[in-house]
């Protein structure tokens, strides 16, 4: 498995980090809220259920998966982080 951490950046690339650009397509995005890690790994467990995606209609892309985490306090009741899964009809 490979792990990126990533920043958006319109500048020029500097030594030791490689930029990248995610492949063009959909994605089904949801809010995991509540204290981190619990809620993260409960929303990404149930996206990433085989039959999850199937009873809607698509599959998984092959393409990265993004784990998005706001500013903010991850341990509080009301944080909100985001799974992205790469989708495809």
């Amino acid at each position: 498995m490979n792990y990126l951490i990533a920043v958006t950046s319109d500048k020029k690339s500097v030594a030791d980090l490689h930029p990248y650009t995610l492949p063009e397509g959909d994605y089904i995005v949801a809010d995991a809220i509540g204290p981190l890690p619990y809620t993260l790994q409960k929303t990404t467990e149930q996206l990433y259920n085989p039959n999850f995606l199937s009873d809607l209609g698509y599959r998984h892309r092959d393409a990265p998966g993004i784990e998005l985490y706001p500013h903010g306090n991850t341990q509080v009741d009301d944080y909100v982080a985001q799974v992205w899964v790469p989708i495809e009809n």
